[in-house]
């Protein structure tokens, strides 16, 4: 059985913390929020667009996620417990 968006699980581990912002930014160009900036990382965006279109939006909103994450921690605000992130309530009952 495959593992449901395990090419973009591998994608989203290949960028650094530090380039999660440029990463994202590269993610709102590919969808037509932002336009492409000349001199982005190429292998930067080789991954960002290596992700199948199928696993893209889920992508994305990690991403998106754990850009602002690295943000807060980087700020030095506390970072509370993402619940996008966590196991299913009824996983942690039995």
């Amino acid at each position: 059985m495959a593992i449901p968006y395990l090419e973009a699980m591998q994608c989203l581990n290949l960028v650094a913390p530090q380039r999660l912002a440029d990463a994202l930014r590269i993610a709102d160009a590919r969808v037509g929020l932002k336009s492409l900036q000349e001199g982005c990382d190429s292998r930067l965006k080789e991954v960002v667009f290596s992700v199948p279109d199928d696993q893209f939006h889920w992508f994305r909103l990690v991403l998106r996620k754990m850009a602002e994450r690295y943000e807060r921690q980087k700020s030095g605000a506390p970072v509370l417990p993402q619940l996008e992130f966590a196991a299913p309530h009824n996983t942690l009952n039995r």
